[in-house]
């Protein structure tokens, strides 16, 4: 018989398929009323397990994306279903093959892990699944007291929609949900009662990863459905009381929580913020302005009607809107927004800031391998600029 000790991201079920045995089993071997509540920390026992079936997880050395082939693709496959991130119909769908399951999959174990959900597989990965193989495979500690199954069977989940940056009660009860439900630890939570930051955000992606909602870390209606199904209580809807944080001046914040997502995936994202302002009809390749459309509308920069998959169209917008105004290219500044000639046509992005290397931006790149676009950094090239322009509320 094994014991596991439970972390953050951890389900029942994803426990019984990597040691091939039921929930109904780990319920009844460790007194656990509801196999939907779990708590981080906790030890449980294995019946009938062993960890030798962990011995061929493999941890591929080299990069991979959505797109690729091959024995290394299949390797991380592999890992990931022994892992409990992918199932084995799934992967039975595209051995091989680095396609959306693969890359939801990787996403989930980055959300578990605290790495940034972008679905690529690279070194911070790697490093992750490296430890997480070791982890599994190396017996868990004897408890020097009986495993608790104490886990609450309800508790109050906030009736409105939360993200990254507001504050107040209801961002409070969102945090005290995540603890009882072993996402977030209390001296996380302790560290920012109340501010919706990056521990509260990547405790929530582990819960989405882990339940079968997009690792979006925005709580909205499927989130509180998936909590409410785990045990948690929501009154009537109602609309926030928190408040943003830099209200109106955190664009190029905003951006920067979508670096790697696919603009085709997000667009389609219609409970994340910037997913919902964005236009779903845009073909994957010319998605830059309705990224930046979507990012403005979420910072709170500028209104629906204003944003726009065009960017002769969103720049014009923001020159007849008093709140903006133009600068020159010599005094662009992280937030602005710099539109630009290309060979191709126009783009858009929003201004990172300044290195070594240059003018940094980040916006919706044509960098896939199909040709569609990312959101990524890139650095200014001495194109001819259309204009670049400022949020001055």
């Amino acid at each position: 018989m094994t014991t596991y000790t439970i972390r953050s991201g951890d389900t029942l079920s994803a426990i019984a398929s990597r040691y091939n045995t039921s929930v109904d089993k780990l319920a009844s071997a460790n007194g656990i009323r509801n196999p939907n509540l779990i708590n981080a920390g906790q030890t449980i026992t294995v019946p009938g397990s062993t960890s030798s079936f962990q011995n061929d997880l493999a941890v591929p050395p080299q990069d991979l994306r959505r797109g690729q082939t091959g024995p290394a693709v299949k390797d991380l496959q592999n890992t990931l279903v022994k892992l409990g991130y992918l199932s084995a119909t799934k992967m039975a769908t595209g051995p091989g093959t680095f396609g959306p399951a693969t890359e939801e999959a990787v996403k989930a174990f980055q959300a578990s892990h605290g790495v940034p959900s972008t679905g690529y597989y690279g070194p911070m990965t790697r490093e992750a699944l490296t430890q997480a193989t070791r982890q599994t495979a190396a017996p868990a500690p004897t408890p020097s007291a009986p495993a608790t199954s104490g886990a609450p069977t309800s508790f109050d989940i906030p009736s409105c929609d939360l993200q990254r940056g507001m504050t107040g009660s209801e961002v409070q009860q969102l945090q005290t949900a995540l603890v009882q439900l072993g996402c977030l630890s209390s001296a996380k939570m302790a560290t920012g009662p109340g501010t919706f930051g990056p521990a509260t955000e990547a405790a929530l992606k582990a819960f989405q990863a882990s339940h079968g909602v997009p690792s979006t870390g925005y709580y909205g209606p499927m989130t509180r459905a998936a909590m409410a199904q785990a045990g948690g209580h929501a009154g009537e809807v109602t609309a926030p009381t928190t408040t943003p944080s830099g209200s109106g001046g955190n664009a190029l914040s905003v951006a920067q929580r979508y670096l790697g997502r696919h603009a085709n995936e997000l667009k389609l994202a219609n409970g994340d913020p910037v997913g919902a302002a964005m236009q779903d009809w845009v073909p994957g390749d010319v998605n830059c302005a309705n990224f930046v459309s979507g990012v403005l509308e979420s910072a709170g920069q500028i209104s629906r009607s204003q944003g726009s998959a065009g960017v002769f169209n969103l720049v014009n917008n923001l020159k007849a809107d008093p709140q903006w105004r133009q600068v020159p290219l010599s005094e662009a500044q992280p937030g602005d927004v710099i539109a630009m000639h290309t060979s191709g046509g126009q783009h858009v992005e929003i201004v990172a800031g300044r290195d070594a290397s240059g003018l940094k931006m980040i916006g919706s790149n044509n960098i896939l391998s199909d040709g569609t676009q990312a959101v990524s950094y890139n650095y200014y090239g001495g194109n001819g600029i259309i204009a670049v322009m400022r949020y001055v509320g």
